[in-house]
Formats: C-alpha cells, sequence, structure tokens
C-alpha cells in the first residue's frame, strides 16, 4: 500500500513538474508556468549561419485593449526581449554587430486582452464564451543581402497577470524555448 501511494505522489509531482519551471534568482527560487506556452518555427531557405553576425530590424508591441484591462509588470518589453534574443544567439555562436551583419533579426509582441475562448458544454447547442486574453511573439530572421525570410518562430500563450519575476522568465522561457529551434 505505501508503495502504490509513494507512486501516485511520485507521478503528481512528475505532471505538476511538466506545467511549471523552476530558476534560480537572487537567491529565490522562482516557480513559473509553462504549460500553456505554445513555441513553433519554419525554415523557409538553408543558410549557414557559421560565424555570422546580426542586426537588429524594427522590434513592434501590438496591444489590443478596448476596456483598459492591460495591467503589465513594470519592464521594458523591447529591452528585454533584444537582451534575452542576444544571450541565446550567442550561445549559438553568433555574434551582434553595429555595421554590417549578415542577417537581420525582428520581433513583434501582439497582446490581445479581447481574445474568447468558447467552449461547449455536454449535448447543449449553446456555446459560451470567455474572456482568455493570449500574447504572442513572433521572431523573424532574414538576409540583409537579399531581404528575404529565412526562419521565423512564434510563441503563444495565455496573458496572465503576474509579478515582474515571473513575466520575465516565461518571456525568457519562450524565446528560449523558440530560438532552440533555430537552425545550427
Amino acid at each position: 500500500m505505501l508503495k502504490i501511494i509513494s507512486l501516485t505522489i511520485l507521478g503528481l509531482l512528475f505532471l505538476n513538474a511538466c506545467s511549471h519551471s523552476l530558476s534560480y534568482v537572487d537567491g529565490n527560487i522562482v516557480r513559473y508556468p509553462t504549460k500553456d506556452i505554445k513555441v513553433n518555427s519554419k525554415q523557409y531557405k538553408t543558410y549557414s549561419y557559421d560565424k555570422k553576425t546580426y542586426q537588429w530590424a524594427k522590434a513592434a508591441t501590438k496591444i489590443n485593449d478596448p476596456d483598459s484591462k492591460w495591467s503589465t509588470p513594470e519592464y521594458d518589453f523591447e529591452s528585454f526581449t533584444k537582451k534575452t534574443i542576444k544571450q541565446n544567439m550567442k550561445k549559438k555562436g553568433m555574434k551582434y554587430s553595429n555595421d554590417s551583419a549578415d542577417i537581420i533579426i525582428s520581433f513583434g509582441i501582439d497582446i490581445n486582452m479581447a481574445a474568447q475562448k468558447y467552449f461547449l458544454f455536454g449535448n447543449s447547442d449553446g456555446n459560451l464564451a470567455a474572456p482568455a486574453p493570449k500574447g504572442a511573439l513572433t521572431i523573424v530572421v532574414a538576409n540583409k543581402k537579399s531581404n528575404a525570410v529565412i526562419w521565423t518562430a512564434w510563441a503563444t500563450a495565455d496573458y496572465k497577470k503576474l509579478d515582474k519575476q515571473i513575466a520575465k522568465k516565461r518571456m525568457e522561457y519562450a524565446i528560449s524555448e523558440m530560438l532552440a529551434k533555430f537552425p545550427n
């Protein structure tokens, strides 16, 4: 009996760990949800990224907030996103260049506070719409010479009112997962 209880508890802990990530920040362990973060990517053209440099193209932030529900942790999304992408690109052996670069990287953040989720209950014919704010981040990599898009990735997630540290960790997680799919 004790074996069954132990296995059940272990199984529940494992399932719970799959939907959250842990990080060590300023001497504290931070637990943040990741189950709702979905990541995809697409390679449009083959390209040798070995020892290449990159520059930033324009970034865009779009917020749809018709009811003024937008509440964000106090940090600059654009600067934070650039810093996080830069850290991940460095791990891949790519360097940022102010002057001339081989590729350009742009990104966009889109928050839709008016997003709805539809539910169908049992055998009823009616649907129920509930608010389900959504957020998305898209990263686009283009060949600077030809301006052709060579790779893109996007992440979608439920918008959650979270404290600044947890919101940043979720962004870092999404960007890391996106760039893990980056061809090398």
